[in-house]
């Protein structure tokens, strides 16, 4: 079985972080404790299961999906990111039916969210 394996930059993508982080505003108070994602150390610590163990990272987060089939597998042990192995291959939720726009926005109207700002963008 080939797993996806990190390309090596991960040291680099560190130190833009921290040239980011260096330039960054503070967090308005209480936005930290609501968030997805914490910290930069969870950050870190999801980004290193999910290259580690595809398979339970993102199956969690698939939980979370509507399914109109579920999925027999998360990622397929045929995988292959590696041109000297063969064909490049990825084949994610073999077996499953879902509908994005679903997951994306009327699940959460449905839901009773409906009139909530899902996303701010600031350009």
């Amino acid at each position: 079985r080939r797993a996806a394996r990190g390309t090596g930059t991960h040291g680099a993508d560190a130190r833009a972080r921290e040239r980011a982080m260096a330039s960054s505003v503070a967090l308005p108070e209480g936005f930290a404790p609501a968030a997805l994602v914490r910290s930069t150390e969870e950050y870190d610590k999801m980004w290193k299961e999910s290259v580690e163990d595809p398979a339970a990272f993102w199956g969690r987060i698939a939980d979370d999906f509507h399914w109109n089939t579920k999925p027999e597998s998360v990622v397929s042990d045929a995988n292959n990111f590696d041109v000297r192995e063969g064909t490049i291959s990825s084949k994610w939720f073999e077996g499953g039916t879902t509908n994005l726009c679903y997951n994306a926005v009327d699940r959460h109207v449905k839901a009773g969210n409906g009139d909530k700002v899902d996303f701010f963008w600031e350009g």
